[in-house]
């Protein structure tokens, strides 16, 4: 659709992108040496090493439409998507790391 509205992505969003692609990288260097083994859960699905690539690129192709102007709506509700899980995860490696609660609520202002 040539009229399809289009948004600008929020630098938040855009870090987090960034970020879950880092942590990606983790979790396949993970499986490789035998740390992780079997599948991991993100973003409401289980993937495996090969899964786990096909995410990473296409976070990176999010990342890119995002950073050259604006993403369409079905991107944009998949970036903010990737973005909250990002988010949750930060958290949860704050809890887990002994962090006060209200210190790690932090990782949920955008």
């Amino acid at each position: 659709m040539a009229d399809e509205r289009k948004y600008f992505v929020k630098m938040n969003y855009r870090f987090n992108l960034d970020s879950m692609i880092t942590h990606i990288w983790c979790l396949i260097y993970d499986m490789q040496d035998g740390v992780i083994k079997g599948k991991v859960n993100l973003l409401g699905k289980d993937y495996d090493e090969d899964g786990l690539y096909d995410l990473k690129d296409e976070i990176g192709e999010l990342l890119s439409a995002a950073m050259c102007g604006k993403v369409t709506g079905k991107q944009y509700g998949r970036i903010k998507a990737i973005s909250d899980e990002r988010n949750l995860i930060r958290y949860a490696t704050c809890m887990a790391k002994g962090m006060s609660e209200d210190k790690a609520a932090y990782a949920f202002f955008d």
